[in-house]
This record gives structure tokens, sequence and C-alpha cells, in this order.
């Protein structure tokens, strides 16, 4: 575990050398990653829907998560409000 959290530290600190020298490698790095992560959240979801959560446990997965949201409109999404109440 220590190891992986040094790569990362040795990634995050040499990430423009990177983007430089390496840019492909970090492209595919990036696509890597994200495709790890979007098949963990899947898996996570897929648990939560069979709980039936509350909304506010819904609000705070895709808060904590923003980068779903991104992916699925494919642009960059951005809350400006937590929570929205509507009332008549």
């Amino acid at each position: 575990r220590a190891g992986r959290k040094a790569t990362v530290k040795a990634l995050r600190s040499n990430v423009e050398k990177l983007a430089t020298e390496a840019p492909r490698e970090l492209i595919e790095l990036h696509a890597e990653i994200e495709r790890v992560t979007l098949a963990q959240m899947i898996e996570q979801y897929e648990s939560m829907l069979q709980k039936g959560l509350s909304e506010n446990v819904w609000q705070k997965f895709f808060e904590r998560n923003i980068f779903i949201l991104t992916m699925i409109f494919a642009r960059p999404v951005r809350l400006l409000h937590t929570q929205f109440h509507a009332q008549g």
C-alpha cells in the first residue's frame, strides 16, 4: 500500500514532465483509471439500487462522484447547488 501511495505521489509530482515526454502513455493511463473507477462506481451503484436508499444518500453519492455525470453527459458538469427544492 505504501508503495502504491509513493507511485501516485511520484506521478503527481512529475505530471507536467510526463505530459511533455510521454503524452500518449499519460493519456492511456488516464483512460485506464477512468475505466477502472467507472467499473467500481457501477458496482457500487448497482448495490445501492437494491437497498432502496433515500434521495439524500443518492445526492451525496453523486456529489462525491461528480465525474460520473461528466462522463454521462460527455461534457464537464458542475453542481451549483447541492439540493433543489420545488414547491407548488
